[in-house]
């Protein structure tokens, strides 16, 4: 086996490959014996590594080797992660990009400051890299700026935001830029050695800032777009969910008044059998309290927060749940029907939902809507339990699937926004305090 550069460089290269590929698969979900198959895979890439032949150093020939060496780390993370295969090329690209960004950025500041030519080194056929103490620096010292920034500016978001890729035309574009940028790279690394010393050095400068460019371009792409279609999604699942909340207030509104209606005529029918008798009046009272159950309306000064606090009552009676309503709400008709049922209904379902968990002397959920001159304010408590993880100063899911549950969260959140709201959250001695603050001028417009 030779000792060229790019006989050793082809090892330094998967290091670097696997390195920055680990950073960014760092979150996705292991397979079992996960210790077994991260050996395993190392082995087999750097054997690969080791052993791949170098018949010719021409750019197509090396260009096809990295590329080959890069098809299988991407099959070793596949054989470690439970993941689609998307998620892996979404990381393994990523990796890729990094691992290339840093490659050049060092490269590059080897030219301007005259430090020697790497890049004719390592692709060269004979002769092995002079690693001198001062290179060995400046590799580390990029290299692992490079990698940190690149974990904090996009690996952190995979975890963060469960990013995914979910389209394969993106995947398929930001491949072909990274194709494109290292053939090109490997073509002008073999052409451009016989120029003059001062246009060869112009030249290489130009194209390590392409390169980087390149690289930073497809990071972005893949991180941003995606981020951007992360977020169109929660948008779309929001707009459903709102969708679905008119239409249940709607069928609500209209099952309350029938309900109503109906116990009206039965507690009159009632009152008329006991007239004569026909009924025991113990019993003939127990029927008028199970009826007044359904026949306590709440009574705030706004009609459809009528009907939403007199459905969550129904539901706090049925779950044992102490509920306390103090609202003079007649000032809150300056926001729409769905949005008014759409910030109760999750403030309230997200209480009922924490107090249900807890013993029945401890599920105590209260509610306070007042207005003070031109400041109108929400108030919605409840006992809870446990520990809250908050994220940007809002409290994340418990029900233990991001891809579906915490749109209540971020529902209120959004309402508060729409009508210019403050949102404070308070949780304190085991009480969930949630306040809704309104400057009602600026919310009416």
């Amino acid at each position: 086996m030779d000792l060229s550069g790019l006989s050793v460089y082809k090892i330094i290269f998967m290091a670097e490959l696997l390195g920055a590929e680990l950073m960014f698969c760092s979150s996705l979900q292991w397979r079992s014996h996960p210790v077994l198959r991260l050996g395993a895979t190392l082995i087999v890439c750097f054997a690969i590594a080791i052993f791949f032949p170098l018949f010719s150093y021409n750019a197509l020939y090396t260009s096809f080797m990295f590329f080959t060496m890069f098809l299988f780390t991407i099959a070793g993370n596949a054989f470690c992660y439970k993941e689609s295969w998307r998620n892996i090329l979404f990381c393994c690209i990523a990796g890729y990009s990094l691992q290339h960004l840093a490659y050049e950025m060092y490269n590059l500041f080897l030219v301007i400051f005259g430090l020697g030519d790497i890049t004719i080194q390592l692709y060269g056929s004979t002769g092995i890299v002079d690693f001198n103490a001062l290179v060995l620096i400046l590799y580390i010292a990029v290299y692992l700026s490079c990698y940190l920034g690149g974990y904090f500016l996009f690996a952190k978001k995979i975890r963060d935001d469960k990013l995914e890729l979910k389209s394969i035309y993106l995947l398929v574009l930001v491949a072909l830029i990274i194709l494109f940028d290292i053939v090109m790279n490997a073509v002008i690394v073999y052409h451009v050695s016989g120029l003059s010393g001062g246009e060869e050095k112009f030249m290489r400068i130009m194209a390590g800032i392409y390169n980087i460019f390149c690289c930073g371009l497809a990071l972005f792409i893949q991180f941003e777009l995606s981020l951007r279609r992360h977020l169109e999604d929660e948008v779309d699942m929001l707009q459903q969910l709102r969708f679905l909340e008119r239409q249940q207030y709607e069928s609500l509104k209209e099952n309350v008044d029938i309900i109503n209606m109906k116990c009206h005529d039965i507690k009159h029918q009632l009152l008329a059998i006991g007239r004569e008798r026909s009924i025991s009046s113990s019993y003939l009272q127990e029927m008028e309290e199970a009826i007044n159950i359904y026949d306590s309306s709440v009574k705030t000064g706004n009609p459809t927060l009528d009907i939403i606090l007199t459905d969550k009552s129904l539901r706090c009676s049925r779950n044992r749940v102490r509920f306390s309503c103090i609202a003079d709400a007649s000032w809150l008709s300056f926001m729409a029907e769905e949005d008014l049922y759409s910030l109760f209904g999750n403030l309230l379902d997200n209480a009922i939902e924490s107090v249900i968990r807890l013993d029945e002397e401890r599920r105590v959920i209260g509610v306070q809507v007042r207005k003070e001159g031109d400041k109108g304010e929400i108030n919605v408590y409840n006992s809870y339990e446990g520990a809250l993880v908050f994220k940007d100063g809002l409290p994340l899911s418990t029900k233990g699937d991001d891809r579906f549950h915490g749109f209540g969260i971020r529902s209120i959140q959004y309402i508060c926004t729409k009508y210019h709201g403050d949102l404070l959250i308070r949780p304190h001695d085991g009480i969930f305090d949630l306040t809704i603050g309104f400057a009602l001028s600026g919310a009416e417009n």
